[in-house]
């Protein structure tokens, strides 16, 4: 007969083995769940890392340089076309007033073909030179605001100048037009004669403004930023060009200053 004792020990025996592998599963768990926590947390410090990368923060983003500024603002629109005025004895006032209405309708070609056409001697006959110089700067806006740049009317604009060089609103648009080209043509003597031209229109002051501050000449630079300002109201374009204008003399070392 078997002892009752026998079998005790060999349950025990089970038994520890049964506690030893089943506190080695749960190690192995623990492992496992750190080791998975681990790699998450890496995946996680490296995913951060990229959206760093990708989006810096405000304190690290380049300051934007004066030239910067002032490229950004190197588009303006140009002046709205004056009407031509009425001819009515000259051979030339149906030509012209079909011209004029060729402008209006988009059909820019044909008008500046026939502008061209038009006879060096109807030119002597002082209402038809003024006219035909109107029609040359309409034409040179309607081809500008085609082209949505101001140098596709320069030929035109430079041709009304040409015709009628007291003609203000042609010369301001001839100036701003080789200012967005960056035209060497645009000389500080024609912003000078543009500030006669047109003593209320802020730009002139603007780009002369600009240069000085390229020169470090601040003196003349804020003599120019003043003038702008007092002419800038009614023009959203000259206002916000003038704002850059601004930023890049404080950037040349002057921050303090207040214009007002």
């Amino acid at each position: 007969m078997s002892s009752p004792f026998r079998s005790e020990p060999k349950r025990t025996a089970m038994q520890i083995l049964q506690t030893e592998r089943g506190s080695v599963g749960t190690l192995l768990g623990l492992l496992a769940l750190i080791a998975a926590l681990y790699l998450g947390h890496q995946l996680w410090l490296q995913h951060k890392a990229l959206r760093r990368l990708d989006v810096p923060p405000t304190a690290s983003l380049p300051i934007e340089s004066p030239s910067r500024l002032t490229d950004e603002q190197a588009h303006i629109e140009p002046a709205p076309t004056p009407q031509p005025a009425q001819i009515q004895t000259s051979p030339y006032a149906a030509t012209l007033a079909d011209i004029s209405q060729m402008i209006e309708q988009g059909k820019l070609p044909e008008a500046q073909v026939k502008l061209r056409a038009l006879p060096s001697d109807a030119l002597t006959d002082m209402a038809v030179r003024l006219n035909v110089a109107t029609l040359w700067n309409n034409l040179g806006v309607h081809q500008a605001q085609a082209a949505g740049t101001m140098g596709a009317g320069t030929f035109a604009y430079k041709t009304a100048v040409s015709i009628n060089s007291r003609n203000s609103t042609a010369y301001m648009n001839m100036v701003l037009a080789y200012w967005e080209l960056k035209d060497p043509a645009l000389t500080s003597e024609m912003l000078e004669e543009a500030m006669h031209l047109a003593p209320e229109h802020a730009m002139p002051h603007l780009i002369l403004a600009q240069r000085f501050i390229e020169k470090d000449d601040l003196s003349n630079a804020t003599t120019h930023l003043e003038h702008a300002k007092a002419h800038s109201a009614d023009s959203p374009q000259a206002q916000s060009f003038l704002n850059s204008q601004i930023a890049s003399f404080q950037h040349s070392g002057i921050r303090s200053l207040e214009f007002t």
